[in-house]
């Protein structure tokens, strides 16, 4: 394969991740969000202040990662995926292909937006070179050359753009360099690691690639240099592929071609998100222990929230205005574990520290899950569920009257909802127990319906090889989820 690219500007971007902290908005902010969150209800004024009593509480907010791009709703739809065209007018260069690339994502750029572009369909079902790697090579070069200037003013700001590629992809050496482009302020590169090659390094065989491009190299040899890579360089980020299942059985499968640059998970391209942070240590007192009592009403104004800002955001795209409407697509990232343990005093080795942590993410994701299905019968579920279709379909054996109360009762709001990252487990600050020790809270994590990477640079905090473990480890997990 050759060797992995090791950017200059490392040192750069380790001082750029560590100084990536949650900005609060100021009251004022927190006002103006209220307001626009509570417009749409008929008790405007109350729901008005519960909204800004829940942003004044940090509990509930914008994802971490700078500052907030601005007071709208989009500080919390701040971040795109998109997947790699094609353009006929490229019949044996690329530069047609980059200038569309940069007209799409030149837009998100100005308005402080974080947009990831995957390049997984290059080689393969896009030029169809000769030789895969050096096809891709070429397209890489072009990009470099070519981005930059298409961009013109909308010169991307450290760690707002981000391109993905598949880790078994013959092209993935060329890909690592593209780190290097100053023009674009080094880009985050996101690796996303398919199950076939996890697989393949647990059990010594894998499913088998089918029409899939796959790198030559042995896997092993590929996780052992990307882990090294990733574990040096902060703006080279491991997203493991393939984690969200569906909230309820009624709700289908999506195929997921991209990956989300904030809150690093895959998702299907062009696909709408709100996302908001909810830090768990926020809801305990450290005398009274877990507030069970204020879980509820924090959780269901913030689910409110969010419903009620997926439709006052103003998507850039038709399409993207079309998947809001469809799916409504809220993900929750509970963050805060290792703070919740050390603030309750707990030893993250002891059984018992599990167990309760387990216990209270599970009661997070039931009440949230009752909340959008109180939501589905107030406002209707949400449109891309098929109601009528799943209707029609239960009917001739159970009914009419019983098929839709059937499906009254499992119909959610949004098709997406918890989402919780193997980072989640670590302090955010000095801990009381040496860091490996919260790696005993993982299991934790398995109430997800989205396993992600977000908060991943905590990573620089493990040795290599306990990183390698905790990665596959969390693998292991979201596969064998229920």
């Amino acid at each position: 394969m050759g060797q992995f690219a090791r950017p200059s500007d490392r040192g750069v971007a380790a001082r750029r991740t560590q100084a990536s902290t949650q900005q609060p908005l100021d009251s004022s902010s927190q006002k103006r969000l209220a307001i626009l969150a509570a417009a749409g209800e008929p008790r405007r004024e109350h729901w008005q202040r519960r909204f800004q009593c829940l942003l004044a509480s940090r509990a509930i907010g914008a994802l971490s990662g700078g500052e907030v791009p601005d007071i709208d709703a989009g500080a919390l739809a701040g971040q795109f995926g998109l997947r790699f065209r094609k353009v006929p007018a490229d019949r044996g260069g690329f530069s047609a292909s980059i200038a569309f690339i940069a007209q799409r994502v030149a837009p998100l750029l100005s308005a402080g937006r974080k947009v990831c572009v995957d390049l997984t369909p290059v080689p393969g079902d896009t030029f169809e070179p000769a030789n895969g790697e050096s096809g891709f090579a070429a397209f890489c070069a072009a990009l470099q050359v070519h981005l930059p200037s298409f961009f013109g003013s909308a010169k991307p700001r450290p760690g707002q753009l981000m391109f993905s590629l598949l880790a078994d992809h013959p092209g993935l050496p060329a890909f690592l360099k593209l780190r290097e482009i100053d023009a674009l302020a080094c880009p985050y590169l996101g690796i996303r690691i398919p199950n076939r090659m996890m697989s393949r390094l647990r059990f010594g065989t894998g499913e088998t690639n089918g029409g899939d491009s796959a790198c030559a190299e042995n896997p092993d040899s590929i996780w052992e240099r990307l882990t090294r890579t990733s574990h040096q360089d902060p703006g080279v980020v491991l997203i493991l592929a393939a984690t969200t299942l569906p909230l309820s059985d009624l709700h289908s499968s999506e195929r997921c071609e991209v990956a989300m640059p904030q809150s690093l998970f895959e998702a299907p391209a062009d696909s709408a998100w709100l996302a908001l942070q909810l830090d768990v240590s926020r809801l305990v007192d450290p005398v009274a222990g877990i507030g069970f009592r204020r879980l509820r009403p924090i959780l269901r104004a913030g689910l409110r929230f969010a419903d009620n800002l997926v439709d006052c955001v103003e998507w850039p795209w038709a399409s993207l205005r079309l998947d809001a409407m469809l799916n409504r697509r809220v993900a929750v990232h509970l963050v805060g574990i290792g703070d919740l343990v050390d603030k309750l005093d707990l030893d993250p080795l002891d059984f018992r520290s599990l167990q309760l942590v387990a216990r209270w993410l599970g009661l997070m994701k039931r009440v949230l899950i009752r909340e959008s299905a109180a939501l589905a019968r107030r406002r209707g579920p949400f449109p891309g569920l098929g109601v009528n279709d799943l209707v029609r379909n239960l009917a001739p054996h159970y009914g009419l009257k019983d098929a839709e109360r059937l499906i009254r009762q499992h119909s959610l709001r949004h098709r997406h909802l918890l989402a919780i990252s193997p980072w989640a487990i670590f302090p955010s600050s000095a801990s009381k127990h040496p860091t490996i020790e919260y790696c005993n809270l993982l299991p934790a994590i398995s109430c997800a319906d989205t396993i992600n990477m977000y908060g991943d640079h905590k990573r620089h905090g493990l040795p290599l090889r306990h990183y390698r473990q905790l990665m596959r480890m969390t693998w292991a997990l979201s596969r064998n989820r229920r």
